[in-house]
């Protein structure tokens, strides 16, 4: 039995740990392709466990999967995902996958600190979709509405950051 093989029942099964997500990695290109794609996009869509659907993640971002990081772009609005978005975050931007400025601002309104940061870190290094200047002045409308609100001094912080940012680069 080949490595792509053992790693593909293993992925079907649903019986792996991260070790078989690391094999997938060093992969070449060609054995991970098709099936081995196909059976890792299902382990980020039909895990539970956030560290199974993190490696899944990372492992998407390493073997710049256009596939599977879409799947890991649409987890970032998963209830699922909630409270465990960090390291989803993480891979996209390993990957340099831009994120729309909806995506971003929703994010920076809504999730933990951590997410917000890597969020803010996106607008920072440019990982962002085109954007109007209506979409612009919405995102800034609702960033400032939710510092205005937010108790956290950290959060509000960061979300003065992300006005500036986004002021600064599109004035």
């Amino acid at each position: 039995m080949t490595a792509a093989e053992i790693v593909l029942k293993a992925l079907k099964a649903r019986t792996f740990d991260h070790s078989v997500l690391k094999r997938l990695a060093r992969l070449t290109p060609a054995d991970r392709s098709g099936p081995l794609e196909d059976a890792l996009i299902d382990t980020l869509d039909a895990t539970d466990d956030p560290r199974v659907r993190n490696a899944a993640a990372n492992v998407s971002s390493d073997i710049q999967s256009t596939a599977a990081l879409g799947h890991v772009r649409q987890l970032l609005r998963s209830p699922k995902t909630e409270g465990a978005r960090g390291t989803l975050l993480y891979a996209l931007k390993e990957a340099k996958t831009p994120l729309s400025l909806g995506e971003l601002t929703d994010l920076l309104v809504s999730d933990s600190l951590e997410v917000r940061e890597e969020a803010l870190s996106f607008l920072e290094d440019k990982l962002i979709q085109s954007f109007s200047r209506c979409e612009l002045e919405d995102a800034i409308n609702r960033l400032k509405g939710a510092q205005a609100q937010e108790k956290d001094s950290d959060k509000r912080d960061l979300l003065a950051d992300a006005i500036d940012t986004l002021v600064e680069d599109h004035p």
